[in-house]
């Protein structure tokens, strides 16, 4: 068995009934309506990240249109009056995140993605990445974006917890492509890995989409291309950790028992 049967006085269920904490990830927040001991969402929250890189004008009274790099997205507190009429209130979860380009939310440097008209950014596979702050994600997680991959190897996304600056960081959850023919989720230094035979089309557009769906400890691996199931595993064990902060980034993936990023498994490509 791959989950908690029950929680310790001070600690809940996450919203997938697999793991005790005392925190909910983002788009989810306790049961307080029902006292069911777990966290729950109002059925709003399911499509919390949603990004389109487009032309902004960023500054008042400018004409000058640049593509945007920063985003910034919240949900206001839940509220508690019973909005549905069902005598339960809500259960909608209060959140606020940031999306930008390479470690510095305020400034473009190197490490930004690089923005091109009518493609989107740019990704070198050497130094350029996105950072996503503020946001706790779920054991159930769905990815879905148009990529054009000049590379069979990368890093989708990666999200670790929270360490001090230049220390070694040893948990992690990770999203990658690997030799152009497979994805592979993978926890805590390679201990824990599912790998799914995908073709990632090189110098292609394609949209794809990466889902982990997770119920007491039973985990779903389904992988969609142009909305076409290619690939599907279930009834396997939860793998993914869970971090009540954490270091979330697109494109870029953490030395393992390292500090800083690997140099060998940057995205290359759009």
């Amino acid at each position: 068995m791959n989950r908690c049967t029950e929680c310790e006085f001070g600690y809940w269920f996450d919203n997938t009934e697999t793991v005790c904490i005392d925190f909910c990830p983002t788009g989810s927040v306790y049961d307080s309506n029902t006292n069911s001991g777990k966290c729950t969402t109002d059925g709003r929250d399911y499509d919390i990240l949603d990004f389109v890189f487009d032309c902004v004008t960023p500054i008042t009274d400018t004409t000058d249109e640049v593509i945007q790099r920063y985003f910034a997205r919240d949900s206001s507190p839940y509220d508690i009056d019973d909005y549905d009429d069902n005598g339960q209130g809500s259960s909608a979860a209060c959140y606020s995140y940031e999306l930008y380009g390479g470690a510095n939310a305020k400034a473009i440097e190197q490490d930004d993605p690089t923005p091109i008209p009518d493609r989107g950014y740019w990704f070198n596979g050497e130094c350029k990445f996105l950072t996503l702050e503020g946001y706790v994600p779920s054991l159930s997680l769905q990815y879905t974006s148009w990529l054009k991959p000049h590379h069979g190897y990368g890093t989708l996304y990666d999200y670790t917890p929270v360490v001090q600056a230049n220390q070694a960081q040893h948990s992690y959850n990770e999203l990658y492509m690997w030799d152009g023919e497979e994805v592979c989720w993978e926890s805590s230094h390679g201990n824990l890995y599912k790998c799914l035979d995908v073709d990632i089309d090189l110098y292609e557009w394609h949209q794809y989409t990466f889902i982990t769906e997770v119920w007491r400890g039973v985990a779903e691996y389904e992988v969609y291309k142009d909305t076409e199931e290619v690939s599907y595993s279930y009834g396997n064990p939860s793998i993914n950790r869970m971090y009540d902060e954490v270091d979330f980034t697109f494109g870029a993936g953490i030395k393992h028992r390292a500090a800083g990023l690997d140099d060998d498994w940057f995205y290359k490509g759009f």
